[in-house]
């Protein structure tokens, strides 16, 4: 592919993240109408503009490059079709699948794979926020790879991806952990906050919020400044460090990281697993 080519743009799978995708690249307008082609769910119709057509192989036949947004439980039913549909064609697969590593796509479907993990919580912000409120995590595939940097389909797609987030090019291998910060710790961290405020018998909902929400703004500037929490917010023995400690003692940080990752590596198994 060219950078001169007029591409079209196919995502299969209009769940969760297909719908974030699709919201977000018309939003920006970096599509014309008839370049953009969905599917709505796996073996069912999807449309290009206002025509209806029949299944994913049309959406991979009309498109030059294609986001993979599907479950991982459902890549195997349609890997066959992928593979005979992408092989020798000048065609890239952008995977937004849960973590399923490059290496099986190259190995089971096509070399001409980049992986992607969009953070889909950053809806809950304005459109007015942008930058590190909205950040994607991508990897290339060998292909896409020259000594000089990126190849100019790779360039194509880091930059518009990058106009509808803030785009973190990091190594495969990566991914899962970095995965486990960038679309887990916002719901994670808002449903600890949620509970934490729900605990305490004696406040209004309303001023509970205020008072988070500068707290978080506090939050923001400790990561950023890489503040030691104990020496700046904590009194020796007083009422704060009686919290970090249960959290010290507990681990739950680490308990929550092993949950995840088991999870994470649950799925790779079962739906990657490249000896299968």
């Amino acid at each position: 592919m060219s950078d001169k080519i007029q591409y079209k743009y196919g995502i299969i799978g209009m769940g969760a993240v297909g719908n974030w995708l699709k919201r977000n690249f018309l939003i920006k307008k970096i599509f014309e109408n008839g370049k953009l082609v969905l599917t709505n769910r796996i073996e069912l119709n999807y449309f290009t503009s206002n025509k209806e057509k029949d299944n994913n192989i049309e959406v991979i036949r009309n498109s030059d490059i294609i986001f993979l947004c599907i479950k991982p439980q459902d890549l195997k039913s349609i890997q066959p079709m992928l593979k005979e549909e992408l092989k020798d064609k000048e065609k890239t697969l952008v995977s937004a699948v849960t973590a399923i590593p490059i290496e099986y796509y190259e190995e089971n479907i096509t070399k001409r794979i980049i992986r992607v993990s969009p953070n889909i919580s950053q809806d809950v912000i304005p459109e007015t926020y942008t930058g590190d409120f909205r950040p994607m995590l991508i990897s290339f595939g060998d292909y896409f790879k020259r000594e000089s940097g990126l190849s100019i389909s790779g360039k194509h797609i880091r930059s518009i991806l990058g106009q509808i987030s803030e785009v973190y090019e990091i190594k495969d291998d990566e991914m899962n952990d970095y995965n486990l910060l960038s679309s887990c710790s916002t719901s994670i961290i808002t449903y600890f906050i949620q509970k934490y405020i729900n605990a305490l018998d004696n406040v209004s909902p309303d001023l509970a919020k205020k008072i988070m929400i500068n707290t978080m703004l506090k939050i923001d500037y400790s990561i950023k400044k890489g503040t030691n929490i104990n020496k700046q917010f904590c009194t020796k023995k007083g009422i704060t460090q009686e919290g970090i400690n249960i959290i010290d003692k507990s681990n739950i940080a680490k308990s929550i990281v092993n949950a995840l990752e088991n999870r994470t590596n649950e799925i790779v198994k079962l739906y990657g697993n490249l000896t299968s």
